[in-house]
């Protein structure tokens, strides 16, 4: 799946439209912001004042057998725990929430990776907890502290 946004996780700044990499017409598909868009407020900003807490967060979007889910991962600094994690985006344009994500300050490592966050990001690491997922579209593995998590993503 592709995607082009001009966003930040931010209200009124979320701008995100996917493509299906098999639709030649490339029909946008909007994707309406989750409950990970919200202001920074003051001493959030003041945590990421160096370039801003979008450099310590990112997303990334997977179409898994025509389902549309979005991994959220951050610093601590960037974003709180309980907005990060696996959503799947429901037909009613609501998120279901799979699985939290965790907070913490080894989210990103290294240099930028464009593979694992998409073109023009702008993200300065690579995420290490973005998921992958089965062949059937029925599981999801993604890194966690204390090993590797599976989620059944078809049990509804």
């Amino acid at each position: 799946m592709a995607y082009d946004y001009t966003a930040s996780m931010k209200p009124g700044v979320w701008n995100v439209h996917a493509y299906r990499s098999s639709d030649a017409s490339k029909t946008p598909i909007p994707i309406p912001p989750g409950p990970w868009v919200k202001e920074d407020g003051f001493w959030r900003g003041l945590a990421c004042f160096s370039c801003g807490c979008d450099c310590y967060r990112t997303f990334k979007l997977f179409d898994v057998k025509g389902r549309i889910f979005i991994a959220v991962v951050g610093r601590a600094r960037a974003m709180d725990a309980e907005d990060q994690g696996l959503y799947e985006l429901m037909p009613s344009s609501s998120w279901k929430k799979w699985a939290a994500g965790q907070a913490d300050e080894s989210a990103f490592v290294g240099e930028r990776d464009e593979s694992a966050f998409g073109e023009g990001t702008g993200a300065p690491g690579k995420a290490k907890t973005m998921p992958v997922f089965s062949p059937d579209g029925c599981h999801a593995a993604r890194r966690q502290k204390n090993g590797i998590e599976i989620l059944d993503v078809c049990a509804r």
